[in-house]
């Protein structure tokens, strides 16, 4: 099989991320306002600080979320955190989702070591042929299809 040439990508925080996050978190605004008034009092408390919690959970998980540079060498890809500390790590990539625009993938350090990472790759305002270079490089370093393909 003929393997892609080099790419690499700048991994930002994820506008599409904090949109779904956003997003979650006003629909549960709504529902809990919804219920407000029906049914016992300390149960929507209770619903509220829980779900309250898990939106600044889900909010300061992004703000935190890895940054950094995603390397392809057509062989092997390459982790470069954005951190003072941070020492290039060889990884594994699992292609999860494809929406076309943006992808989730889940990268693994390649000895074992170290947490997953999940990361929202975006097209944004980056050149396309940087971005098909992208999707052709998790394509053919996929052993598979990602779980959700093609998603418009």
């Amino acid at each position: 099989m003929h393997r892609p040439p080099p790419a690499q990508w700048r991994v930002e925080r994820s506008v599409v991320q904090a949109s779904a996050i956003s997003l979650a978190s006003v629909m549960n605004a709504l529902v809990l306002l919804a219920l407000h008034g029906h049914g016992q009092t300390s149960a929507w408390w209770t619903l509220a600080g829980i779900s309250s919690l898990l939106s600044a959970m889900a909010f300061w998980g992004w703000l935190h979320g890895a940054t950094g540079l995603l390397t392809w060498s057509g062989e092997q890809w390459c982790w470069f955190q954005e951190s003072p500390r941070s020492q290039p790590q060889f990884c594994e990539i699992c292609w999860v989702m494809d929406f076309q625009s943006f992808v989730l993938v889940r990268l693994r350090n390649s000895l074992g070591l170290g947490s997953t990472r999940w990361l929202w790759l975006e097209c944004g305002t980056a050149s396309p042929s940087n971005w098909m270079a992208l999707r052709r490089a998790l394509v053919a370093s996929s052993e598979a299809a990602p779980v959700i393909s093609k998603l418009k």
